[in-house]
C-alpha cells in the first residue's frame, strides 16, 4: 500500500511539473525585425546623447552635462532591454550586430 501511494504521488508530481512548462510560441520574423530596428535607433540615440554630454563638459557646463548623462543612462537601459528580448528570441549577439550594421550604413553613405 505504501509503495502504491508513493508511486501515485510521484506520477502526480511529475504530471504537475510537466504541465507547468509552457510551450513558447515562435516569434515572427517581422517582430524581430522591428526589435532590431528599435535597438539600432536606441544605439544611435545613445551616441548622440553621449556627444552632447562631451560638448557640454568641454564648454564647462557641468550641470547640463550631468542632466544629459541621465538620458544616456536611460538609453543604456533601453538597449539592454531590447537586446535581452532579441536574445530570448534566438538572435545571437544583437548589440554587436546592430553596431556593425550602423557602421556599415555610415560607410555606404
Amino acid at each position: 500500500m505504501k509503495k502504491l501511494l508513493c508511486i501515485l504521488f510521484g506520477v502526480a508530481l511529475a504530471g504537475g511539473v510537466s504541465a507547468q512548462n509552457a510551450v513558447q510560441e515562435p516569434v515572427k520574423k517581422a517582430e524581430t525585425k522591428v526589435q532590431k530596428q528599435q535597438l539600432k535607433n536606441d544605439i544611435k540615440e545613445k551616441r548622440s546623447d553621449e556627444k552632447t554630454v562631451r560638448d557640454d563638459l568641454s564648454h564647462g557646463k557641468v550641470a547640463r552635462a550631468k542632466a544629459d548623462h541621465k538620458e544616456v543612462k536611460d538609453d543604456k537601459a533601453d538597449i539592454q532591454k531590447d537586446a535581452s528580448k532579441l536574445e530570448k528570441n534566438g538572435v545571437d549577439r544583437p548589440k554587436a550586430k546592430a553596431r556593425k550594421e550602423i557602421k556599415e550604413e555610415g560607410q555606404t553613405k
